[in-house]
């Protein structure tokens, strides 16, 4: 019976850390893809600001693409 108990406790160990680890993996993925996302989002959002380039409206700030 005990060993079966430390069994188990290996298994969820691993279990969690293999989790974890996808977790970030995903996150790492997420954070690249939005940051392209951003480069390229030049709108019309902004354009009075930028006027014939239009920009990327972020966080508040109008960041002329052009």
């Amino acid at each position: 019976m005990k060993r079966s108990k430390v069994s188990l406790r290996k298994l969820l160990v691993a279990v969690a850390f293999a989790g974890a680890m996808g977790f970030g993996a995903m996150q790492a993925v997420a954070s690249g893809t939005a940051e392209k996302a951003q480069a390229n989002s030049c709108s019309w959002v902004c354009e009075s600001e930028c006027p014939g380039f239009g920009g990327s409206y972020i966080a508040g700030v109008c960041y002329c693409c052009g």
